[in-house]
């Protein structure tokens, strides 16, 4: 399988050596490719491949060193650790995990039912004129995706897993699972995402959440033109720290650790040792204009928009609740789902009379002051 290192990618080919199933025959086979010398001027990669297996907690480790040779002469160390999980129902998990793993699919199944009777209603052009609508389409094409990945991950696990048992001494390859595995993470990922946006839309009738709906649609054209401004200035600071510390910075030594390294500038984890041993003033540079243009003064700039969307949102009535109490109705409703059915009406006569007596209260107090202003003016 390709692998990508730390400076530079590697096709799946090369030569290979099994190091064997003991001390003996390790030792042996690294003798011989040593006096053979089978590690030579024209060696880019050293690859150590291994796999290790905690029977404690049900977790196999599929571990790849690798030693990089670059034209220069010197060495440089990478590694890669995969954790994966191929005996998944196995343990006091196994059956939780189980019924779990059917309710997903049994609610991906009438989740996907359910669209194609809305299809049929209402047709294509009239279910996708709504944006649930299609956040609800994108969340099943997803969960089938997601469901399609599960198999062929317990399909190929299953044959790998048969290959060890048959041939124990052999060395198994588990970056095909690794990878199937980590598809299947980003998928759920995704699923769970939208999953937790579909949560917004059952709680619309909050008022909080009204107010962010409200803060959202005022803030959305400042917000796409201020994201252009954001962006050009944000590409502009990678490509000035790639060109100027690539080579040299490990966290710079691409386009997209350069980004992750200038995002978590952006949170305030600034690390300047090794761009100040690359460069001293240049460094020192960098980071004090990027810190000073795009922390203090970009992001300054997005607070004060959503500040002021928010606080129109708050003044306008179009952005308020049409049913603000409906989430309490709701809440009140799973309470006595849960807990058993409950009887609302001494509460409500309870409100009734609390009331009844601030009314009484009142009256007595304009009642006794209209006597003392007769008796003030009398006729």
């Amino acid at each position: 399988m390709p692998t990508v290192g730390r400076y530079a990618s590697y096709s799946g080919g090369g030569y290979v050596v099994n190091l064997g199933a003991s001390t003996e025959t390790a030792n042996d086979t690294l003798q011989y490719i040593k006096e053979t010398k089978w590690i030579d001027k024209k060696t880019r990669g050293l690859f150590i491949e291994f796999n290790l297996f905690n029977p404690n907690v049900n977790l196999f480790c599929a571990v790849i060193l690798l030693l990089e040779y670059p034209p220069t002469g010197s060495v440089f160390p990478y590694w890669e650790v995969n954790p994966i999980v191929m005996y998944r129902y196995v343990g006091p998990s196994a059956v939780f995990l189980f019924v779990f793993d059917f309710i997903f699919a049994a609610f991906t199944l009438y989740y996907l039912i359910e669209f194609i009777k809305e299809l049929r209603k209402k047709g294509w052009r009239g279910y996708f004129s709504g944006l649930w609508n299609v956040v609800d389409f994108i969340n099943i094409v997803l969960s089938i995706i997601c469901c399609a990945f599960y198999g062929m991950h317990f399909v190929i696990t299953k044959l790998v897993l048969d290959k060890f048992h048959k041939n124990r001494d052999d060395f198994i390859n588990l970056q095909r699972i690794v990878i199937w595995d980590q598809l299947f993470g980003i998928i759920i990922g995704f699923v769970l995402f939208l999953s937790m946006l579909k949560t917004l839309q059952l709680v619309r009738f909050n008022a909080k959440i009204s107010q962010l709906y409200g803060t959202i649609k005022k803030s959305a054209k400042p917000l796409i033109n201020y994201m252009i401004v954001f962006l050009v200035s944000f590409v502009a600071f990678i490509s000035c720290g790639y060109l100027l510390f690539g080579p040299h910075d490990y966290e710079y030594s691409s386009f997209i650790r350069t980004t992750e390294t200038l995002m978590s500038m952006l949170m305030m984890k600034v690390n300047i040792d090794t761009v100040l041993i690359v460069s001293g003033l240049l460094g020192s540079l960098y980071i004090f204009i990027f810190v000073l243009f795009v922390v203090f003064i970009l992001l300054n700039i997005l607070l004060s928009i959503i500040n002021e969307a928010f606080a129109e949102s708050r003044r306008d009535p179009s952005c308020r609740s049409d049913d603000p109490q409906m989430v309490d109705f709701l809440l009140s409703q799973l309470k006595a789902l849960i807990w058993g059915a409950t009887d609302t009406k001494p509460q409500k006569n309870k409100d009734v009379i609390d009331h009844m007596d601030k009314l009484e209260r009142r009256m007595d107090r304009y009642f006794i002051r209209f006597l003392a202003d007769e008796k003030e003016n009398p006729y």
